[in-house]
């Protein structure tokens, strides 16, 4: 096509999920094009660290999340499964969000003596509690590798501190929540890793979802299998 007398901004690739578009990244790349990559791949996001760091930053912002609420008890040391699941069978019995059940276990631990792990969930409850109110947004997250010492050398949680650094100073003009969703949207186009760092020119390559509305002369849909 581009023998033909295309630009390569006349064509765009589009694919169901990045998994299958890695392997068709990789060889455009080697033969030389310029790609404007809009999909989010199979990276270093996707590391146990990376979506436990992000599950905190998503609590803070909503200790309602109960979601994001049992990755990180998940992550905590010596908070189990079978932890996580009294808790969650006591917040279905107590109909209150699995939040105040930890709160409420962690202000009155005599009271939960069947838990075992109370102790622990009482730890992890300061530890939230404690980063709520610290500034810079970038603070939260050193604060947080010294609990989680793994996580500090994971490349995922190091491009994302890279990145809520860029906001520093900017909290009263930024909240969490803004520079959060902006950081998702950067990571699900791969925005925020070198080696998918591209110009806006170049091949487009997409999911399917995202390119409703955008148009194309020529457009590839490979694997439909």
């Amino acid at each position: 096509m581009l023998a033909k007398g295309y630009k390569e901004e006349d064509i765009m690739i589009l694919f169901t999920d990045g998994k299958i578009a890695a392997d068709y990244i990789a060889a455009l790349q080697n033969e030389g094009l310029n790609l404007n990559i809009k999909i989010k791949l199979q990276d270093i996001f996707e590391t146990e660290n990376s979506i436990w760091l992000i599950s905190t930053l998503r609590l803070l912002i909503n200790l309602s999340d109960n979601l994001s609420l049992r990755q990180c008890l998940d992550s905590w040391e010596g908070i189990g499964s079978e932890t996580v699941w009294q808790l969650r069978l006591n917040a279905i019995a107590s109909k209150c969000s699995l939040w105040e059940v930890v709160e409420n276990i962690s202000n009155n631990l005599s009271a939960f003596a069947k838990l075992r792990q109370r102790n622990k969930v009482e730890k992890f409850y300061s530890f939230i509690r404690s980063l709520q109110n610290v500034t810079p947004y970038s603070k939260i997250i050193e604060t947080y590798f010294k609990q989680m010492p793994d996580s500090k050398s994971d490349k995922g949680c190091q491009l994302i501190l890279e990145y809520v650094r860029l906001f520093d100073g900017k909290e009263n003009v930024l909240s969490l929540k803004e520079i959060l969703e902006d950081l998702e949207q950067k990571i699900e186009y791969g925005e925020l890793t070198e080696k998918n760092k591209t110009e806006e020119k170049g091949i487009r390559i997409m999911s399917m979802h995202s390119a409703k509305g955008c148009e194309a002369p020529i457009v590839f849909i490979p694997a439909m299998e």
